[in-house]
């Protein structure tokens, strides 16, 4: 089936070949395709379907911080400053969590999509499944190994997420706290243009221009 209602609301439609074809196969590196988010156009991969409807009925707590933002606005420096006031302020070298990696200790609770991306899952999948098979024995990957570990981490909790606001819970903002972070659009083009270049989260070959061109389209993902 192509069509899915969503516990946000949204209605999901799979893109077809002939769609990803003009969207360009060279950005396109998901097993399952793409979806689309009805009424807005918003592009996931197609397994997005999968985890939306639980991440939206996830349990959040009211000393959570949830980052969202869209992809290259400076997430990252966010997380890690978020979670060094929350959970080592005293910068303690000796810190166990610091052990992890930012992506394990701030989970990204969008990222299970991702998983069906052929290069992302290589690199990051070991460190999260190592840690999904220490805290969540007996549960099942397919129901989401990011959001099931998120769900057993200990407050308080600083995620991040790349869906839209739209697409959590309605009562997020009165649940818990929500960090959002906004950069300018074409410094975001540059960034994700040259980061689907010289990764190899995609395989893209186009000119900036382009890239600008389906990123105002709503073709970016």
């Amino acid at each position: 089936m192509n069509k899915q209602r969503l516990l946000s609301g949204h209605e999901t439609e799979l893109q077809t070949r002939e769609e990803i074809r003009k969207i360009g196969e060279d950005r396109v590196m998901y097993k399952s395709g793409l979806v689309r988010i009805l009424p807005d156009g918003w592009l996931y991969p197609a397994i997005a379907t999968r985890y939306l409807d639980r991440l939206y009925n996830m349990e959040l707590r009211p000393d959570d911080v949830l980052i969202i933002t869209f992809p290259k606005s400076g997430t990252t420096w966010m997380q890690e400053i978020l979670w060094v006031m929350l959970r080592n302020p005293d910068l303690d070298p000796n810190n166990e969590e610091m052990k992890e990696k930012l992506w394990v200790r701030s989970l990204d609770v969008s990222f299970d999509m991702f998983f069906d991306n052929y290069e992302l899952a290589k690199t990051n999948m070991k460190s999260i499944a190592e840690k999904f098979s220490r805290v969540c024995p007996g549960k099942k990957e397919e129901d989401g190994m990011v959001i099931q570990i998120a769900e057993s981490q200990p407050s308080p909790r600083v995620m991040k997420s790349h869906y839209h606001l739209e697409l959590h819970n309605k009562d997020l903002l009165k649940k818990c706290k929500v960090v959002y972070v906004a950069r300018n659009p074409k410094d975001i083009m540059v960034s994700f243009c040259h980061y689907l270049r010289v990764t190899r989260t995609a395989n893209y070959q186009g000119s900036l221009e382009k890239f600008a061109r389906e990123m105002m389209k709503g073709n970016s993902k």
